[in-house]
C-alpha cells in the first residue's frame, strides 16, 4: 500500500488534504495543484496492475470541472504539461458524473457512474492493453463497467500521481472527492519470468533419449525436461537433474510423462532420458526449454490433478489450477498415444498462450507430447481447464498435468531473508519461522534465524 505522505504535494492554494491513505482534493481548473512521487526512470516499464479507491461528491459548482485522479508520466506538472502517451485517469462532474480512461492526447474511453458513491477501480496494463475495472465492492467481485485502450508506443514511466488538476484557464471548482488505498502491488522486487527457448526434441522406439538444450542459456536458468512413453516402462532421470513428478494415465496403461529440472551452470551437457522396463514399439520423446527469473529456492508452485481422457482426437480436459501468489508462469503438459500433424495453441483466462512445443514421432507404435506456457503479472491466477486440439493422426488415449512456476523475488539491498522451519515454505499458508533454539522458549524472546546462519 502506497503512504501519500512520502508524495510530494504542490498545493499552492491549500485544496488538497493529504494522509497516510487518502489523497482528498477540491481542485479548480486554473490552478497547478497535484500530488505526486517519483518511482525511479523506467519504474512503470512493462505489464502493471494498480488497485485504489475513488469517491466523489457533487458539491455547488460542477459545470465540466474536472480531476486528474491517477497517472503514470515522466513529466512533473499538472495535467496540461503531461507528455503524450501519459495513461490517466480523469473524473468530470456535470449534470452526470463520468470516468474517463485516457492515454494522452487522443485515446479516451469512458463509463458514466453515480456521484457521492464510494468505487473500487483496477488498472491493468498487459502488453500494449490497459484496462479500467470499476467495481461496487472492495473484493472486487461485482464488476460494474470496464473499458480498455491500446497504445503501441507505451511509455515507461517515472512518475506515478494521485491527484492533479489540469490548469486551462477555466474557474470551475471541482466536487469533493477522494482517491485511497493506492496498492501498486509491487511488494519486494520480482525478476519477471521470461521464456529463454525450446531446444529439439528427441524420439527412440524403447530407448534412451537425448534432447538438446535450447541456445541462449545462463547460469541460474530453469531447464525443464518434458519427456513421455507410449508404454508402462519408467523414464529415468538425466544424470545431475531432478525429477518433479512422473504420471500414468489412470488405466490405458500406455500414456506416461515426467518433468526433470535443472538449475543451469556453466559446462552443463544434453541430458539423457533413459528408458527401463519397456518394448519394443514404446515410442519415447523428450525436449528440453528452459526460463529466467524462476524462484531458485522453491521453483514450482502448483501441481495440478493428472487428468486422463479415452480415446479421441484431442487431449483433454486437462483439470485447471489457481496459482499460488507468486506462481506466474503456468505450464500445461499433454501426450497421446499416437503421432498428429499439428497441435493448436491453448487461449483463454485472458493469458496470452504461447506453444514450446508440440514432438511426435512414427518410431515405435506413434505417440506425441505437447506443452504450453502463459505468464501473468499478478498471482493467484485461476486457470480453467484446458483441452489441447489435435489435427492428424488417429483416435487414442490421452494425458495431461497444469503445474505452475514461482517467480523470484530479490532480496532488497540491505535486507536479509529469515529462514523457514520447512524450506520451501507453503505457498499460500502460514509458514513457521527457524529459530535460534528450537523449540522455542514460551513467553520470552527468541531469536530468529537469518538464511546462510
Amino acid at each position: 500500500m502506497e503512504d501519500f505522505t512520502t508524495y510530494v504535494e504542490v498545493d499552492p492554494n491549500s485544496h488538497i488534504t493529504v494522509t497516510a491513505t487518502r489523497v482528498s482534493g477540491t481542485l479548480d481548473r486554473n490552478e497547478s495543484a497535484y500530488v505526486y512521487k517519483d518511482k525511479g526512470a523506467g519504474h512503470f516499464n512493462g505489464d502493471f496492475e494498480h488497485l485504489f479507491t475513488l469517491k466523489t461528491i457533487s458539491t455547488g459548482q460542477d459545470v465540466n470541472s474536472l480531476e486528474f485522479i491517477w497517472a503514470i508520466s515522466n513529466t512533473i506538472g499538472s495535467a496540461n504539461t503531461w507528455e503524450d502517451h501519459t495513461v490517466t485517469i480523469l473524473s468530470q462532474c456535470d449534470a452526470t458524473y463520468t470516468l474517463y480512461l485516457e492515454i494522452l492526447p487522443n485515446y479516451s474511453t469512458y463509463i458514466s457512474l453515480a456521484k457521492g458513491t464510494v468505487y473500487y477501480l483496477k488498472v491493468k496494463r498487459v502488453g500494449n492493453d490497459t484496462t479500467l475495472y470499476v467495481y461496487s465492492d472492495a473484493a472486487r467481485t461485482n464488476l460494474v463497467a470496464s473499458r480498455m485502450l491500446t497504445d503501441a508506443s507505451k511509455i515507461s514511466a517515472q512518475y506515478i500521481y494521485a491527484i492533479s488538476s489540469e490548469n486551462d484557464a477555466v474557474s470551475r471548482p471541482f466536487a469533493d472527492g477522494y482517491i485511497e488505498n493506492l496498492d501498486l502491488q509491487e511488494g519486494l522486487p520480482e525478476v519477471a519470468i521470461t521464456f529463454v527457448g525450446v531446444g529439439t526434441a528427441a524420439a527412440k522406439n524403447n530407448a534412451s533419449v537425448t534432447p538438446t538444450l535450447p541456445s541462449g542459456l545462463q547460469v541460474g536458468d530453469l531447464m525443464l525436461c518434458s519427456a513421455s512413453a507410449r508404454g508402462n516402462g519408467t523414464l529415468g532421470t538425466p544424470t545431475g537433474w531432478t525429477q518433479k513428478w512422473q504420471l500414468a494415465h489412470a488405466s490405458s496403461g500406455i500414456n506416461k510423462i515426467a518433468l526433470f529440472h535443472r538449475f543451469y551452470q556453466t559446462g552443463d551437457g544434453n541430458p539423457t532420458v533413459t528408458y527401463t522396463g519397456g518394448a519394443s514399439g514404446h515410442t519415447i520423446i523428450a525436449q528440453v526449454c528452459a526460463f529466467r527469473g524462476v524462484d531458485s529456492t522453491n521453483p514450482f508452485d502448483v501441481q495440478g490433478a493428472t487428468s486422463s481422457n479415452a480415446s479421441q482426437a484431442n487431449i483433454g480436459p486437462i483439470s485447471g489450477i489457481t496459482t499460488g501468489a507468486n506462481g506466474k508462469c503456468v505450464i500445461v503438459f499433454g501426450h497421446r498415444a499416437d503421432d498428429w500433424t499439428s497441435v493448436d495453441t491453448l487461449s483463454g483466462d485472458g493469458l496470452t498462450w504461447n506453444e514450446i512445443g508440440e514432438p511426435d514421432s512414427t518410431l515405435g507404435n506413434d505417440a506425441g507430447e505437447a506443452w504450453d506456457y502463459a505468464i501473468s503479472i499478478s498471482g493467484s491466477v485461476v486457470v480453467s481447464a484446458k483441452t489441447f486440439t489435435v489435427t492428424g493422426g488417429v483416435a487414442q488415449t490421452g494425458m495431461g498435468v497444469m503445474q505452475s512456476l514461482n517467480e523470484e523475488v530479490v532480496v532488497p539491498s540491505g535486507w536479509r531473508k529469515l529462514q523457514y522451519f520447512t524450506e520451501p515454505p507453503t505457498t499460500g499458508a502460514f509458514n513457521k519461522l527457524r529459530c535460534a533454539s528450537e523449540p522455542p522458549v514460551a513467553g520470552a524472546w527468541n531469536k530468529l534465524l537469518y538464511d546462510g546462519e
